[in-house]
């Protein structure tokens, strides 16, 4: 079957379109979502949404649930795209509502709301919130503490007999000799069932990890990728430059602001990692100690989590434990 390419990035017009509305005098809602947008590495209560990067459009992340799908339309004009669970007050259908200017437009019912300003923007954070899950918040506790991370939720196209779309939680840019290198981290909580498997058998999660070293063994899988994420380095950089104070721009990890100005210093490692998240008595069980044994045999590098501790340090060797 045909492979559909990994991309990241905006369309010329369409980053235009974005930065025009940065500049503009008056107040909007992409300087709403830039002025709440905090990047990896900051867990400052005012700047709660975290920003990935996709196929010509953005997703504003709140504790691992969209709040915002930034899209364009065929003109390039942008809008929002938001669940209608977030957008309006007791509505559970599958459905979404879009704001264009100054209005948020039900896509099935047309019932309209006011766009009030950020006001707005809190409104859907806190309906947003009542769907958090375990492990996502586990997960933006770790992007609070790791700068470097700058994709959440990616997914690569389906290919070969792979007929869904692979996911990984979190991409992570870590220091290597010759500049920085694109990190894979999918997270599981320790009493995950996929972690696990009995006698001989491979624990579930060794199917998504074949797929992703399937998909990146393949060279032109790798070098798209690469590329991909050095377009979203370079975004993010202009993205903290819209978003700045007073004329500074908003911080990023050096990594980051490295990568979008060097992006051929980039590698990438085509091993994908988990991160476990479990209590300190759960990742000294003995029962854990054996099914993290039969990971490391099948060369699953691994970094072990206590609730108190969530930086994303590289594991010390395929199977290690740090907590």
């Amino acid at each position: 079957m045909a492979v559909r390419g990994f991309k990241r990035g905006l369309t010329p017009d369409a980053k235009g379109r974005l930065e025009d509305l940065a500049a503009s005098p008056t107040d909007n809602w992409w300087k709403d979502l830039l002025a709440l947008w905090g990047p990896s590495g900051t867990g400052k209560v005012e700047r709660p949404l975290r920003l990935a990067v996709r196929d010509n459009y953005l997703n504003f992340y709140l504790r691992g649930q969209s709040v915002a799908r930034v899209g364009f339309n065929g003109q390039s004009r942008p809008y929002v795209d938001v669940h209608v669970k977030y957008a309006f007050e007791k509505s559970t259908e599958q459905a979404y509502a879009r704001l264009i200017d100054g209005e948020v437009a039900h896509a099935k019912s047309g019932q309209t709301v006011r766009y009030a300003g950020a006001s707005t923007l809190w409104e859907w954070m806190a309906r947003a919130a009542r769907w958090e899950t375990p492990e996502k918040a586990e997960v933006e506790r770790v992007v609070a503490d790791s700068g470097g991370v700058i994709d959440l939720e990616m997914g690569l196209p389906a290919h070969g007999e792979q007929t869904t779309a692979l996911r990984m939680d979190l991409i992570a840019l870590e220091p290597v000799a010759s500049g920085a290198r694109i990190v894979f981290w999918e997270a599981k909580r320790i009493t995950d069932a996929r972690l696990r498997a009995s006698g001989s058998k491979d624990p579930e999660v060794m199917t998504q990890v074949a797929a992703y070293r399937n998909y990146l063994a393949d060279e032109i899988h790798r070098q798209a990728v690469i590329e991909a994420y050095a377009q979203t380095c370079s975004l993010l950089g202009d993205f903290a430059e819209w978003a700045g104070v007073g004329g500074k721009p908003l911080a990023l990890d050096p990594l980051v602001r490295k990568a979008a100005k060097i992006p051929r210093k980039l590698d990438l490692d085509t091993t994908p990692r988990l991160v476990i998240f479990g209590t300190e008595e759960q990742l000294a069980s003995p029962g854990w100690k054996d099914h993290q044994a039969k990971l490391a045999r099948l060369s699953v590098p691994i970094l072990a989590i206590k609730t108190d501790a969530y930086r994303l340090d590289p594991p010390e060797a395929p199977g290690g434990a740090r907590a």
